[in-house]
């Protein structure tokens, strides 16, 4: 929860979440537009879970013409279901920040890292010109091979390439993460 805390202590208006979506492209991001988003952890047996989030229309917008305007691979869906990937982290960081609007972004699945890369320098570009308060989290499995539940199955060089990544991250080497 400490991630949690620094929203919190930011106030952030909206959260631009990248991570997993039911609607997954190849060679495009896609942005998911409802009213309300709807998480459930059905998928992972809990029955009980059921969370609502508002949509913030104003950034989606500004997001979605500045991305197409620049080039950027952008695609939207009208998917309300956020899945587990997503579930979890919104529910973490929103345990405090109850009020923030939420931006669901899902990767494209098979693009080159530098187009990753291009995609996250003209995103953080286009939510730099919003008077908003905004928090981008990105979720998910690294290596997807932590567990032998995860995508690749489990692999004990997981854990490392995961560390290696947040290393890189940390660090800001852009270079080191293409």
């Amino acid at each position: 929860y400490e991630l949690a805390e620094e929203i919190y202590a930011r106030a952030p208006d909206t959260i631009v979440l990248l991570s997993d979506q039911p609607t997954m492209f190849d060679d495009v991001f896609s942005l998911a537009v409802a009213d309300p988003y709807v998480c459930s952890l059905e998928e992972v047996g809990d029955l009980g879970y059921h969370k609502k989030y508002d949509p913030d229309f104003a950034v989606i917008d500004r997001l979605q013409r500045t991305l197409r305007q620049k080039g950027s691979p952008l695609t939207m869906t009208t998917d309300e279901h956020l899945n587990f990937s997503s579930a979890v982290p919104i529910e973490c960081l929103t345990a405090l920040a109850s009020t923030a609007r939420l931006v669901p972004f899902a990767p494209a699945k098979r693009l080159e890292s530098k187009e990753y890369f291009a995609f996250g320098q003209a995103l953080r570009n286009a939510l730099a010109e919003t008077k908003k308060r905004i928090a981008i989290v990105s979720a998910g499995d690294l290596a997807q091979t932590l567990t032998e539940f995860s995508p690749g199955g489990f692999h004990a060089r997981g854990q490392e390439y995961d560390a290696a990544i947040q290393t890189l991250v940390t660090e800001k080497n852009s270079v080191g993460l293409m």
